[in-house]
């Protein structure tokens, strides 16, 4: 399970381009957390690509994680505050073992 906490501010008007940046938590093993820079670019109305890159820890040692996901917006009209979508791709995250993950998400 993972965990995507990010506030992000248009970067253009339009909001065709998204920056921040964003945390993530696995419940996996070991559990990682990391922070770092998260971007996003609306394809349509419905749908965006995501991607985040950042460092962290896992089991107090140096981790890092980077993930490219696919969004599909259920409240594409909204522009204020949290929406809700669905999510699905791949990530990969460097930590005492390197492993790769399939990642699917609501949000």
């Amino acid at each position: 399970m993972t965990w995507l906490l990010s506030p992000t501010a248009p970067a253009v008007a339009q909001q065709a381009t998204e920056l921040g940046l964003g945390a993530v938590a696995t419940s996996s093993d070991p559990v990682v957390v990391v922070a770092g820079g998260y971007g996003a670019f609306r394809l349509s109305d419905r749908g965006r690509i995501a991607a985040l890159l950042g460092i962290g820890v896992a089991e107090g040692a140096f981790a890092w994680r980077g993930e490219a996901v696919g969004h599909f917006l259920v409240s594409p009209g909204q522009r204020h505050g949290w929406g809700v979508y669905l999510a699905g791709g791949l990530a990969v995250a460097g930590t005492p073992a390197t492993r790769g993950y399939i990642m699917l998400g609501l949000g």
